[in-house]
């Protein structure tokens, strides 16, 4: 299984409700909060049940009125600290 998926790892992964923070052409850009419980392996560190959250941004492009591409960025340092696997 592949230990370094968020979704894999974690159960309830929820997103605070984005805000748009820049739109221009077909690129949208904006912040996300993800919260969940670790339920199993994440980068080498065995499930702890610890709820953790972590900072990111998403970038979409779009095509008409459907998401064609996303990439997306969360903080793991934030994440890794409050798993305890880091200090």
């Amino acid at each position: 299984s592949n230990n370094y998926s968020l979704s894999v790892s974690f159960c309830t992964v929820a997103t605070k409700t984005p805000s748009i923070n820049y739109h221009r052409g077909d690129r949208v850009v904006y912040r996300h909060v993800l919260r969940g419980a670790q339920t199993g392996k994440f980068m080498g560190v065995p499930p702890t049940g610890k709820w953790v959250s972590g900072n990111g941004f998403t970038l979409l492009r779009l095509s008409g009125d459907k998401i064609v591409e996303m990439w997306y960025e969360t903080n793991l340092l934030e994440v890794m600290k409050q798993l305890g696997a880091i200090s």
